[in-house]
């Protein structure tokens, strides 16, 4: 499955987050908004991955628009992909969801700082 737009990118993390069946568990509305999220972070690690937005905010994603694409590079869309399953886990307070939300953050920020030729 391609991760291009904003639904794809909830698609995947609620595969990833055991969450396909409605209803969800987490809303549209709060995978959106780490997605946000996740391309603020990715700036702040790599802000050449974002060289067309130095000037210009960068995109928000909303709900009222899911089909917009996403613009990652392709080799760092998994790594959005854990964000927003990390980011996502922050919320449950299950002891063993604090692990798994640090480590998809953590795997998150290891494969944005990891420069690929």
């Amino acid at each position: 499955m391609p991760l291009n737009t904003v639904q794809d990118y909830i698609d995947r993390s609620r595969g990833i987050l055991l969450d396909e069946v409605a209803p969800f568990r987490y809303p549209n509305k709060d995978l959106v908004e780490a997605l946000n999220m996740a391309v603020g972070e990715a700036r702040r690690l790599r802000p050449e991955l974002f060289r067309t937005f130095f000037r210009a905010d960068l995109p928000e994603f909303s709900l009222s628009n899911l089909s917009a694409l996403v613009p990652v590079d392709p080799q760092y869309r998994a790594s959005f992909v854990y964000y927003v399953c990390g980011h996502a886990h922050l919320r449950d307070d299950e002891i063993e969801k604090d692990s798994r939300s640090a480590a998809f953050l953590n795997k998150f920020i290891a494969q944005m700082l990891t420069i690929q030729a």
